[in-house]
């Protein structure tokens, strides 16, 4: 669907994919705003360890030891009212790697708390393995964008067009309080 915002809140456990995801953003003309300050200190409070509450956000492998915080990271940030779509950069495993079940968990259901769930971001162009692509499908993950570039381009492409769509769309039709008549721009199409 549109995006009814043009912000994106990006999250990872990797300083090196937060930068490259910048750049790609800005050259792909997507907005990855600043979070507002309420959003900042709910971040404080929630990655204390990590002091840092820039978008995109570095978790750090900090986020391994407390799975939990890719939820309550995922969370707040789609709560910013400037944040349209909220990703989380991390690869899809290409075998079983049980000791991450808790964080994958975490972070699938931050992602589909968010309207619109947000998709995974990889970190490269990614073929996936007959266990990813299971992986994908009993994880129920909503989305998965493979490469970081080709990922910013496409969600660059994704608010142009919810951009378009949203001035495409007509006045809405407002009704009169007195007597129930429609008023607003295309009211004379209904009398």
């Amino acid at each position: 669907g549109r995006m009814r915002k043009q912000g994106v809140g990006i999250v990872s456990i990797s300083g090196g994919a937060c930068e490259m995801i910048s750049d790609r953003a800005r050259d792909a003309g997507v907005s990855v705003p600043s979070f507002t300050p309420e959003t900042q200190a709910q971040l404080r409070a929630t990655v204390s360890d990590i002091g840092q509450t820039h978008n995109p956000l570095d978790l750090t492998g900090g986020a391994m030891r407390d799975p939990p915080m890719w939820e309550r990271v995922l969370n707040i940030i789609a709560r910013d009212p400037q944040i349209g779509l909220t990703v989380c950069n991390f690869d899809i495993p290409v075998a079983p790697l049980p000791h991450w079940q808790t964080a994958w968990d975490h972070m699938v259901k931050g992602l589909k708390a968010a309207d619109p769930p947000g998709p995974i971001l990889t970190s490269y162009i990614q073929g996936f393995t007959e266990h990813g692509k299971r992986f994908i499908q009993e994880m129920d993950i909503p989305f998965v964008i493979s490469g970081i570039a080709t990922g910013m381009d496409a969600i660059g492409r994704a608010t142009r067009w919810s951009e378009k769509l949203a001035r495409a769309l007509p006045a809405p039709l407002r009704l009169d309080n007195t007597d129930g008549a429609a008023t607003g721009p295309r009211s004379a199409a209904l009398r």
